[in-house]
Formats: C-alpha cells, sequence, structure tokens
C-alpha cells in the first residue's frame, strides 16, 4: 500500500475527529445552558450558586474538547511516522 493513502486516511480521521469534538463540546455547553436556565427558574434565590457550577463544568467541557482538537493535530503526525516506518 503507497504510504501516501495511510496519512491521507489519517488526517481524515483528525478531521473526523475534531468535528466530533466540537459537536460534543456545543452540545454538552446547550445541556449545562439549559440546567442552568432551568435551575435558576426552579430556585431564583439561588443564582449565584448555580452560576459557579455551571462555569467550572463549562470549564471542564470546553477543557476536554480542546484536548480533543490538540490530539486530532498531534494525531496525523504519530500515524505519519508508523506508517512511513511500517513501508520500509
Amino acid at each position: 500500500m503507497d504510504p501516501t493513502i495511510g496519512i491521507g486516511i489519517a488526517y481524515a480521521g483528525a478531521c473526523i475527529m475534531a468535528g466530533l469534538a466540537v459537536i460534543g463540546g456545543s452540545v454538552g455547553l446547550g445541556i449545562l445552558g439549559s440546567g442552568l436556565v432551568n435551575g435558576i427558574a426552579r430556585q431564583p434565590e439561588q443564582v449565584g450558586q448555580l452560576s459557579r457550577w455551571f462555569f467550572i463544568a463549562l470549564a471542564f467541557v470546553e477543557g476536554l474538547a480542546i484536548i480533543i482538537i490538540a490530539l486530532a493535530f498531534v494525531f496525523p503526525t504519530m500515524a505519519q511516522g508508523a506508517i512511513e516506518a511500517l513501508s520500509k
């Protein structure tokens, strides 16, 4: 097999991985925002505490998405080295 085909597949997989990370992060943030609005509607006096937990959870969800996107940039480079080593 031509090594360029394997490298192309690795880049395509990385693009799919980054896209799914963005979609997953967006869905997660939407669910968090919905929970915050529902919580404030039920207990308006707890706005400060609910907002605090919202921003902590937001940081975790966004951080995970950023880590996955960073791995998507690293993955093709690692795969390229492995493919070139196997093709020799």
